[in-house]
C-alpha cells in the first residue's frame, strides 16, 4: 500500500512539473525523493515514540526543528552536487530563494507525515477499542456462565446433602458402620464443592482434616484391613496458615487409586508438618502389581505440577519417587 501510494504521489507531482513546462533529470528527481520519503518516515517514527515514551512539547518540537534543518541542508547539498555533474561548473552557490524552497517543501512534506500519523493513530485506537469492547461482551458472557453454574452448584449440593442426611437418618440405627460412612462422605464432599474463598486458598487444618476423613472413609469401605500410618503434627491443628484446596488431598486420593495399601510389612505412610510457615508433606506406599496405563498417572501428576507452578511459584519443592515398588512423593511448600 505504501508503495502504491508513493508511485501515485511521485507520478502525480512529477507530471504536473513537466505540464507547466518544468523539467529534470532522473538522478535529480530520485535524489529530492529519496529525501521527501525519509523525511516523512523519521517524522513519522519521531511522533510515535515521542507518544509512546510521553515526551514533552518541547522534546518533540526540538526533533521537528532538527529533522527541517537536515532536510534543507541535504537538499540544499545534493541540489549544488547534481548541478555540478550536469552543468561541469564547480564553482556553483545556494541562493535565498533555494533555502526558502528547500524549507517549503520540508514544512510540505512534515504536514503529510503528521496528517498519515493522526490517520493511522485514528485507525489504531479504533481497533483498540474494537478490542475492548468485544474483550468486555466476552466477560459479560463469562461472567453470565459463571453465575449459572453457581446457581446450579447451589442447587445440586442442597439436593445432594439433604438426600445423604435422609440415608443417614434411615440407617443409623441399622447400621453405625454404614452412617459413619455416609458422614465422612457428606463432609469430604462439602469441603470439595465449597466456593473458593476470594484469595483462592483455604485453611491448612481444613484440607488436613479431609486426609484424615479420606482415610478413614477408605478404611470403612474395605472392612479396616488398610495398613496406613498417619502421621499429622500438633503445629498443623492449631496453624492459621492457608492453602491451595484440594492440594494435599489429590496426593492421597492417587495413593488410594494406584497404590498397594493391604500389606502389614510395608504399611502406606502419611506425614504432614509445619514448621513456621513451611509445610512439610509426604506420602510412601508400595505400587499396585496391576497399575493402570502410566499415561493417567503421569496427567494426574503433571496436573498438580501446574497447580504448584501457577500457585507458588519459586516457594516449593516437589520430589517425586518412582522405583517401580514403592511411590514416594515429598513435597515442601512456603505458605
Amino acid at each position: 500500500m505504501h508503495i502504491f501510494c508513493w508511485i501515485i504521489f511521485i507520478a502525480y507531482e512529477v507530471s504536473m512539473v513537466f505540464a507547466m513546462g518544468g523539467g529534470g533529470s532522473v538522478l535529480r528527481f530520485a535524489g529530492f525523493y529519496i529525501l521527501d520519503i525519509l523525511l516523512f518516515y523519521v517524522n513519522a517514527q519521531a511522533f510515535t515514540e515521542a507518544t509512546r515514551a510521553r515526551h514533552t512539547l518541547l522534546v518533540l518540537m526540538t526533533s521537528v526543528i532538527l529533522e527541517m534543518c537536515l532536510f534543507v541542508l541535504f537538499t540544499i547539498g545534493i541540489d549544488i552536487f547534481i548541478e555540478r555533474v550536469e552543468t561541469n561548473r564547480p564553482f556553483i552557490g545556494a541562493t535565498e530563494e533555494d533555502y526558502i524552497r528547500a524549507l517549503w517543501r520540508g514544512i510540505y512534506m512534515l504536514g503529510i507525515s503528521i496528517a498519515y500519523w493522526f490517520t493511522l493513530r485514528s485507525f489504531i485506537n479504533a481497533r483498540k477499542a474494537d478490542e475492548l469492547r468485544i474483550e468486555k461482551l466476552e466477560s459479560e458472557q463469562r461472567q453470565a456462565v459463571l453465575e449459572l453454574a453457581q446457581l446450579r452448584a447451589q442447587i445440586n449440593p442442597h439436593l445432594l446433602f439433604n438426600s445423604l442426611n435422609f440415608i443417614y437418618n434411615s440407617i443409623e440405627s441399622v447400621s453405625p458402620k454404614a452412617s459413619e460412612g455416609i458422614l465422612l462422605l457428606a463432609d469430604v464432599m462439602r469441603y470439595a464443592m465449597t466456593p473458593i474463598e476470594s484469595d483462592g486458598k483455604t485453611a491448612l487444618h481444613k484440607e488436613v482434616e479431609q486426609i484424615t476423613n479420606y482415610v478413614s472413609l477408605n478404611q470403612l469401605r474395605f472392612n479396616n484391613k488398610l495398613f496406613i500410618n498417619v502421621c499429622i503434627s500438633d503445629s498443623v491443628s492449631g496453624s492459621e496458615e492457608r492453602i491451595a484446596p484440594l492440594l494435599l488431598l489429590t496426593f492421597i486420593e492417587n495413593m488410594f487409586k494406584h497404590g498397594n495399601l493391604s500389606d502389614p510389612h510395608a504399611p502406606a505412610m502419611i506425614t504432614v508438618k509445619l514448621h513456621g510457615s513451611e509445610l512439610y508433606f509426604t506420602t510412601a506406599n508400595l505400587k499396585r502389581s496391576n497399575q493402570p496405563p502410566e499415561a493417567r498417572l503421569h496427567i494426574g501428576i503433571s496436573n498438580i505440577r501446574t497447580r504448584l507452578q501457577a500457585r507458588y511459584p519459586g516457594a516449593h519443592h516437589l520430589q517425586i519417587i518412582d522405583d517401580g515398588v514403592k511411590f514416594i512423593v515429598e513435597l515442601t511448600i512456603s505458605l
